[in-house]
């Protein structure tokens, strides 16, 4: 028997919401696999595992939580070397001990894991509202 479509208003929402995302980005694959994550969800899947959010078997959870505090370190060390208001900004050995000691890390695999100074850069010039759809209609 196939299971029903949830009819609730938050149900309607996602789906309406990634319909939406599919047709504005089609070309982009982040976008059409969030559009098609919320419209399986609206449908009545599961969030955790449609998002990927939720361990597989045999998955270990502290070598997920490793990575995901690495890469926020790795953001706040691109954040330390490119300051939005005028400051001194440390270098960038400098801004690694601070971030392993901050988040608690190794400092030499923080070292491996960091990218390069260019690419430290393009994560702190990113912004999400530049690159963020219209979901509300325009006003005439």
């Amino acid at each position: 028997m196939k299971k029903a479509i949830p009819v609730t208003l938050e149900h309607a929402q996602l789906r309406a919401l990634g319909r939406r995302l599919g047709q504005m980005h089609p070309s982009d694959k982040q976008f059409l696999w969030l559009a098609n994550a919320l419209i399986i969800i609206g449908k009545g899947g599961d969030a955790n595992a449609t998002l990927c959010v939720k361990g597989k078997k045999g998955q270990d959870d502290k070598k997920a939580e490793r990575h995901m505090t690495t890469q926020m370190a790795i953001r706040w060390i691109a954040s330390r070397l490119y300051p939005l208001q005028e400051e001194k900004s440390p270098t960038k050995a400098q801004a690694i001990a601070e971030a392993a000691k901050a988040f608690d890390l190794d400092e030499e695999n923080l070292k491996r894991a960091c990218p390069t100074t260019a690419e430290l850069k393009e994560l702190v010039v990113f912004s999400w509202d530049s690159q963020r759809p219209r979901i509300n209609k325009p006003r005439d």
